[in-house]
């Protein structure tokens, strides 16, 4: 028979004292006066920049706000982007899909084309900010370089193809058409409220290139040429080629009239 003598247990303790799983809630120094970090005091000089003039040193006249040295810093850059509560924008989006997909909704057309539309509206704004945040970068920066290829890799495709469900929502008669106005939306995305899709293509493009690679160049013509191999559910035109993304403003939620070209 085997020895078994020199075989200790592994778990070496006296049970009497247990300091390791002392509720940090309970130490002397949990609770603090103040528990922003870094990275929200140069998101809040960021915010608060807008509303403090710049003078010329030279000439003492008014040459705008502190928030364009914000929105070219590193540091404030990297900031914003490092104190975005991912999680509240997850529950957010997920609280709206659930609410589309529930069967129990098919009959809510007002609560259907709300959902929609600040669904499609706050992908859209996240993209928009992550995109200002690559462009504002160095060339040199480090995360630019990863923004870069996330976008082009994995954001890239998702938003062009979101783009093809927002054109396929619209419709000339107010009462066929999914997306509506999200002026009344309490949602913010980058501390921002949700913009009018129309508005976040108000620039040429809106977006940089990385967006649209591998379809074509254009706000007129994106989305005929690129195709489509799974349109979006119940938005199916018969065709294998995404819609023309034709930016229409869609009717208000008041006057429901018909949209207007953009």
């Amino acid at each position: 028979m085997a020895d078994c003598s020199e075989q200790k247990n592994p778990l070496q303790r006296s049970g009497l004292s247990q300091p390791e799983r002392d509720l940090p809630a309970l130490a002397t120094d949990y609770p603090r006066v103040d528990e922003r970090r870094y990275s929200d005091w140069i998101a809040f000089a960021a915010g608060f920049s807008r509303y403090l003039k710049f003078y010329e040193s030279s000439t003492g006249k008014d040459a705008g706000t502190w928030e364009t040295f914000f929105t070219r810093d590193v540091s404030a850059l990297l900031g914003n982007v490092a104190v975005q509560d991912v999680e509240a924008y997850r529950v957010e989006s997920k609280q709206r899909m659930d609410f589309l997909r529930a069967h129990a909704n098919s009959g809510d057309r007002e609560g259907l084309q709300h959902n929609f539309s600040q669904m499609v509206a706050g992908a859209l704004s996240l993209a928009q900010s992550l995109d200002q945040v690559y462009l504002a970068l160095p060339a040199d920066q480090a995360f630019r370089g990863v923004l870069a290829k996330f976008i082009k890799a994995k954001l890239g495709p998702a938003f062009r193809r979101l783009l093809s469900y927002y054109n396929a929502s619209l419709d000339p008669d107010p009462l066929k058409t999914l997306y509506l106005n999200v002026d009344a939306s309490p949602w913010k995305v980058f501390g921002r409220k949700l913009p009018e899709v129309p508005d976040l293509f108000s620039i040429p493009l809106g977006f940089s290139s990385l967006w649209w690679e591998g379809t074509v160049l254009s706000l007129e013509t994106a989305g005929k040429n690129a195709p489509c191999s799974d349109p979006a559910p119940g938005f199916s035109n018969g065709s294998t080629t995404r819609p023309t993304i034709s930016f229409s403003r869609p009717p208000s939620t008041l006057s429901r009239r018909a949209s207007r070209a953009w």
